[in-house]
């Protein structure tokens, strides 16, 4: 679970306010999210699915070519390719994340990686996958289908 007590912005305003840390409440009163984005938002979250030759693959992280090229680098190794065309870098989303939030990012990154879990067990009941978060720079997260 997300500790929403390491939020900065959330804190001060609490302070601010003499307001108990509701994040419910403070996104309500900064009336700075618009519908399209946390709907946009929601979708790293809950990511689109699709199926290509084998392969279970984020919509919105790659397309045909994609596959092609690393299904020929990485010699046909379907989990290979998919653990590429399936990683993301949270960091790419978060471009105001400063190195004293680092332990937030984690906590966001595995709450992200658990709503994949049930996303692909969602679309997928039958099938197993692996999903993983590793450290780079930022939290990289990705899934696989478990082959083994």
């Amino acid at each position: 679970m997300i500790d929403v007590d390491r939020v900065v912005s959330l804190h001060k305003w609490a302070e601010l306010n003499s307001e108990p840390q509701n994040p419910w409440q403070f996104l309500e009163e900064m009336e700075t999210l618009n519908y399209e984005l946390v709907v946009l938002v929601s979708t790293i979250f809950w990511p689109r699915l699709r199926e290509h030759d084998g392969a279970i693959l984020l919509i919105d992280n790659s397309d045909d070519a994609d596959f092609q090229t690393w299904f020929e680098a990485l010699d046909g190794d379907l989990t290979a390719v998919e653990r590429q065309l399936n990683h993301v870098h949270l960091g790419d989303f978060l471009f105001d994340a400063e190195p004293a939030q680092t332990g937030l990012m984690y906590d966001l990154a595995n709450t992200v990686a658990t709503m994949w879990r049930h996303r692909l067990n969602d679309g997928y009941p039958n099938v197993s996958f692996v999903v993983e978060v590793t450290q780079e720079d930022s939290p990289v997260l990705t899934f696989h289908r478990d082959r083994l």
